[in-house]
């Protein structure tokens, strides 16, 4: 948001809502509630894939943000 890529998070919020959704419906009636926790879990961990996949050098970002924080603190 900060760097004005509001429709990149509308998207990425989209598919996490959606594959949570998806999920919920056959894990809630294999696990109960713990199947809702389950599909809230593996949407997040496909956001967060996407994110690292879209990120052109995930490992110099991370470095950086590191050397930032260091720099902070």
């Amino acid at each position: 948001n900060a760097q004005n890529r509001v429709r990149s998070t509308i998207y990425l919020n989209l598919i996490v809502t959606i594959v949570i959704l998806i999920l919920t419906i056959p894990l809630i009636g294999a696990f109960n509630i713990e199947g809702v926790a389950l599909a809230y879990l593996i949407g997040n961990v496909i956001g967060a894939g996407l994110v690292i996949w879209r990120i052109k050098s995930p490992r110099e970002f991370t470095l950086n943000l590191l050397k930032r924080n260091e720099v902070t603190s």
